[in-house]
């Protein structure tokens, strides 16, 4: 189901116009979204607003993805080949003064932001398997999970305290949820199906994820221990990459078939989905929540 490959890391979304118009101040309220589009085989990574204005903030020197923005939304960091394997960078969200933060030649992917700003946890294949680490932007890194399993696709608590990860430790792939220090992982899904994709919501109480427990992928929330596991979509497609948006009212999420997608939004509780983009190659979207 969630095929863990550079390609995964590298492929995906393709821009496209919003289908409807909302208010500018509602905009401000709701933020920018982020994600990878493929443009002539290249993977690069698009800002998009809900109204549809789209920028690309790549260069067009590799293949950028997995994008993340910074909690002021002024930065942006993702991963990139184009140095050969895949680096973690950093750029202005108008994809300015990029800097490379990772220099060990390994494969470092899926990045993600803390919410206060001064950290960014990411997956990387140092040791052999995938691990999640932490780096300052300095470069410092630390490593957090140390084991024969892979564990990727990091995803921060809003208070900044815990660390939800997918990790295959368990044959299938499972959530878990550690300590920012890496200590006192738990696995909360426990499922033995795939799930993937955490993504915690504003208030830190519930996190949205993905799991083809029922079949074909499917969007799911569960509270933040595991428990009260809600299933929010129910059709034939294939439906990834949750991510809620500031408000807490709504999430984001891809959906479509192997060979194409569109990137939706429905309401937090699965209600009323609507189709934001025209149907292309989407994934790894990420909300920026605009700070008070």
């Amino acid at each position: 189901m969630f095929n863990f490959t550079k390609r995964a890391f590298t492929l995906l979304f393709l821009a496209a116009l919003i289908v409807f118009t909302i208010p500018a101040a509602a905009q401000d309220q709701l933020g920018k979204i982020a994600y990878t589009a493929v443009v002539n085989g290249v993977s690069q990574i698009d800002l998009i607003d809900l109204s549809g204005n789209a920028v690309n903030i790549s260069d067009g020197q590799g293949n950028d993805s997995s994008p993340s923005l910074s909690p002021d939304g002024q930065q942006v960091v993702f991963a990139s080949d184009r140095t050969g394997n895949l680096e973690i960078y950093v750029a202005a969200s108008d994809g300015t003064n990029m800097t490379q933060l990772t220099t060990n030649g390994y494969n470092n992917a899926y990045p993600s932001w803390s919410p206060d700003g001064t950290q960014i946890a990411f997956s990387s294949d140092h040791d052999g398997d995938f691990d999640i680490y932490t780096t300052d932007l300095q470069g410092n890194v630390n490593q957090l999970t140390n084991s024969d399993s892979r564990e990727w696709s990091p995803a921060w608590s809003p208070d900044g305290r815990q660390i939800a990860y997918v990790s295959d430790v368990d044959v299938d792939y499972e959530i878990y949820v550690m300590d920012v220090n890496g200590k006192g992982a738990q696995n909360i899904t426990n499922n033995p199906t795939d799930d993937g994709n955490p993504s915690w919501s504003p208030d830190g109480t519930q996190i949205a994820f993905s799991s083809d427990r029922m079949g074909s992928p499917q969007i799911f929330v569960m509270n933040a221990d595991g428990s009260n596991v809600t299933q929010l979509t129910n059709n034939n497609n294939d439906n990834q990459y949750p991510t809620w948006g500031p408000n807490g009212q709504q999430i984001a999420f891809v959906s479509g078939t192997k060979k194409q997608s569109a990137l939706f939004v429905m309401n937090s509780d699965g209600s009323s989905p609507t189709q934001l983009t025209n149907a292309g190659n989407f994934a790894f979207p990420t909300w920026w929540l605009p700070q008070p």
